[in-house]
């Protein structure tokens, strides 16, 4: 729609990784408290990125938020659990269901 819109993925909830991260769309005036108030929720994992792109060729742009988490049984050094990352494609009347993408 030619509106720039905020895309926050959600790390942690302070006692968990499965935070949702958010998108909030602008409208003609920008981000107002009606949009702030009816974001669009994914669920994500120790999300700690994300990117806008095209990445199927289309006119679409498509979502990709990057994820790992800690493994619960080594708290105390650097090891993580592998979990993939999530792709979403763009559809034209919303965003469809999330693929898992292999993080390495």
């Amino acid at each position: 729609d030619g509106h720039l819109d905020i895309l926050l993925p959600g790390y942690t909830t302070g006692s968990s990784l499965s935070a949702q991260s958010f998108i909030y769309w602008a409208g003609e005036t920008g981000i107002s408290v009606a949009t702030l108030g009816n974001p669009t929720v994914f669920a994500s994992q120790g999300a700690f990125s994300a990117a806008v792109g095209d990445l199927d060729n289309d006119p679409l742009p498509d979502l990709v938020i990057a994820q790992y988490r800690r493994n619960s049984t080594n708290t105390h050094n650097d090891r993580f659990t592998v979990i993939d990352s999530l792709v979403y494609l763009k559809v034209r009347n919303g965003v469809g269901a999330p693929r898992g993408l292999p993080t390495v």
